[in-house]
């Protein structure tokens, strides 16, 4: 409360090489992806479902619209815009666009909160982030 934030607890030592490490992930998907025959493979997401395995596909689907709307908390965070490429901006809308808006968003640890009509909402991120239950405002 009040910028208190003796409720988080002990927080972590920062990383030596975030930057670095950050890259070392970058590369190990890229390198996951690489083999021509990855695309008729399931892939296994524990962290995501321990019941079923995912597409290739679907799992690329999934690391892309992570990838835009984490790359816009974090300009949002620093106070900078973010706006993708239009082709990235339009292949991020279309999977936002096909994610569930159910009951399933409102449980404890849901990938999404309930997003609000996004329709006529622009830029592009802006109706990407309002989809998948975020405020185009925050942090204001």
């Amino acid at each position: 409360e009040n910028g208190d934030i003796s409720c988080l607890g002990q927080l972590p030592p920062p990383m030596a090489d975030p930057i670095g490490r950050d890259a070392d992930a970058v590369e190990g998907v890229r390198a996951g992806f690489a083999d021509d025959g990855v695309l008729g493979r399931r892939i296994s997401l524990p962290e995501v479902s321990s019941d079923v395995d995912f597409s290739a596909s679907q799992v690329l689907k999934m690391h892309l619209i992570d990838s835009v709307v984490h790359t816009w908390d974090v300009a949002r965070t620093l106070g900078k815009p973010y706006v993708p490429e239009d082709e990235l901006g339009e292949a991020a809308l279309r999977i936002a666009l096909r994610i569930p808006n159910g009951p399933e968003r409102q449980r404890p640890g849901a990938a999404f909160a309930p997003g609000s009509d996004a329709e006529g909402v622009a830029p592009v991120i802006d109706r990407i982030v309002t989809l998948l239950g975020r405020s185009p405002a925050w942090p204001a």
